[in-house]
């Protein structure tokens, strides 16, 4: 392997590392924290797995043990329906979790449900809660 190359497990993606990263910015566009389910016009999210449209949550905060299991069991309890397909963790150049994750939820009314999870905890570590908005993806 060469620098800055890294092996991204199923289910993962690696980050974008950008100037200023990890000084409490949400990635995207104007993108912003929002508890009523607000979206961001013009977020962009690189990549996808399926085609279609769907919402996006950003969540920040994870413990870096936390698995797409964990995740999923944090939405499911606030009644937002998601798959493990829909569970993208934030992996670094080197392969590790960063502690953000990328949520799709099918409809807004899900990440309506899901945002109700904002500021509540994931084992000791709270999580934050970033409603980008609807986004596309492109068939792979």
């Amino acid at each position: 392997r060469g620098p800055g190359s890294s092996e991204v497990a199923p289910g993962q993606h690696a980050a974008p590392q950008r100037e200023g990263q990890g000084q409490g910015a949400p990635e995207g566009p104007g993108a912003r924290r929002v508890s009523g389910g607000q979206g961001v016009q013009g977020a962009e999210h690189q990549g996808g797995h399926h085609g279609g449209t769907a919402h996006l949550i950003k969540m920040r905060g994870l413990p870096y043990k936390a698995s797409v299991g964990d995740i999923l069991a944090f939405f499911q309890s606030a009644g937002a329906a998601l798959t493990e397909s829909s569970v993208h963790i934030c992996m670094n150049a080197q392969g590790r979790p960063t502690g953000e994750a990328n949520i799709h939820f099918s409809s807004l009314h899900d990440a309506h449900k899901a945002m109700t999870k904002d500021m509540q905890s994931i084992g000791n570590r709270y999580i934050e809660l970033f409603d980008v908005g609807r986004v596309t993806h492109k068939q792979r």
